[in-house]
């Protein structure tokens, strides 16, 4: 199913969102490791393992190309890493993969839950409809925030809802 095709994208690619199977594991993990520090890609194969089949997508060029995905974890509609190929970040590709998620959320009536990895993303998921919902401290002493988007048609949430339909 060809998504897309815009002026921003490079070369005006097309780009397809489709579920990751176990042939994509091998871009995902180099995308992942490229994309974050060492310490994280312990934690990859095991996120991989957990994900969930139907809601953890891929966006694939129309050559099948992976340039980025996200992996949901299991039924708890839990993003545990969302991440794009270093070389496409720049072209709205993990805003793309992030609506697709929300318009599935929104069609189901449930929420998306998600610890962000730093505060840069804690505010671009905030721009997106994500709302902080506990601060908490991990083992480490360091704080986290845990945030999640309510599909729920709320006067906070209607204007983010808007932008995703």
């Amino acid at each position: 199913m060809l998504v897309g095709q815009s002026g921003w994208c490079p070369s005006n690619m097309k780009f397809l969102i489709k579920p990751l199977t176990c042939l994509e594991y091998k871009s995902a993990y180099d995308i992942f490791s490229e994309t974050f520090v060492r310490e994280e890609c312990l934690h990859f194969s095991s996120n991989w393992r957990t994900r969930s089949r139907t809601k953890s997508v891929g966006i694939f060029t129309s050559q099948g190309d992976l340039l980025g995905f996200v992996l949901i974890a299991g039924t708890k509609n839990y993003i545990n890493c969302i991440a794009v190929h270093p070389e496409f970040q720049n072209y709205s590709f993990g805003t793309i993969l992030l609506q697709h998620l929300l318009r599935g959320c929104i069609q189901t009536s449930s929420n998306l839950y998600l610890v962000p990895a730093s505060e840069r993303l804690q505010h671009w998921y905030s721009r997106k409809g994500f709302q902080v919902t506990q601060i908490f401290q991990s083992d480490t002493k360091e704080y986290g925030t845990y945030m999640n988007f309510h599909s729920h048609r709320t006067r906070i949430q209607s204007k983010h809802i808007q932008r995703v339909i």
